[in-house]
């Protein structure tokens, strides 16, 4: 199960694709990009500090709710003390651990594209902009007195299937190390005293109520969707759907 990375959009800091097997209309392709975009934008103006990363997934996840998103399964590992963590590996092997098997295989594909394809400047600085956010230095914490920089990187995957499923896979953790551009190739070292958060979901719209919130949310987004949204790499091919 192959998904170009073409077919890969980043929606804010949520990397979106469609299941390649199944065929999903545009109007529920940008429903799903709408859902995800609001409920970023309002959690993360309700909770703007990277260190309240648990409350801005709490009020995403009651966005969703609100727009008639239903969970219907997730998982979560926590993986405790300081390690060094490769991002794509530990997507790959979760993905394999939290999904049945076409749905892990459909993110570990997404994950390798993260990592081997070249996404767009203005594509990555986006996503870069919305999933790592530098915390308040902490000061006097090295014997020379210095600050301590520390980031809280917290990335998304979500892929759209049939019958109005969603799924979304998220990894999250804190580092000290200093990201490059491309961090995705880079072994990071996990931040002391603190853990490797994963968690997958799946959910489900009820698309008869949301059709009823359809052009309040779209009057909502339209000069953010020109913004955030966008193809992860350039295709003479790629378009998204708007409404």
């Amino acid at each position: 199960m192959t998904i170009a990375p073409e077919n890969m959009r980043v929606n804010a800091g949520i990397i979106i694709a469609s299941l390649p097997d199944v065929a999903i209309p545009l109007q529920r392709q940008a429903d799903v990009v709408s859902s995800l975009l609001l409920a970023q934008l309002s959690a993360r103006f309700k909770f703007p500090l990277a260190s309240q990363y648990a409350e801005r997934e709490n009020a995403y996840e009651s966005v969703l709710t609100d727009l008639s998103w239903t969970t219907l399964h997730q998982s979560y590992n926590e993986q405790q003390g300081a390690q060094t963590l490769d991002v794509v590996n530990v997507l790959m092997n979760e993905s394999a651990r939290l999904f049945e098997f076409r749905i892990g295989v459909a993110f570990s594909n997404m994950a390798s594209n993260l990592q081997l394809s070249a996404p767009t400047d203005k594509a990555r600085k986006v996503w870069r902009e919305h999933v790592v956010r530098r915390v308040q230095p902490v000061k006097d914490s090295t014997p020379d007195c210095s600050a301590i920089e520390e980031s809280v990187v917290c990335i998304k995957l979500a892929l759209i299937d049939s019958d109005w499923l969603l799924h979304t896979l998220m990894l999250r953790f804190s580092t000290r190390a200093v990201l490059t551009d491309d961090f995705l190739n880079q072994s990071v070292l996990i931040a002391p005293d603190t853990s490797v958060d994963v968690q997958g979901d799946t959910y489900s719209l009820n698309e008869s109520v949301y059709r009823h919130l359809r052009d309040t949310i779209n009057d909502k987004l339209t000069h953010k969707r020109t913004d955030l949204v966008m193809p992860w790499s350039v295709s003479p091919s790629t378009a998204l759907p708007v409404e």
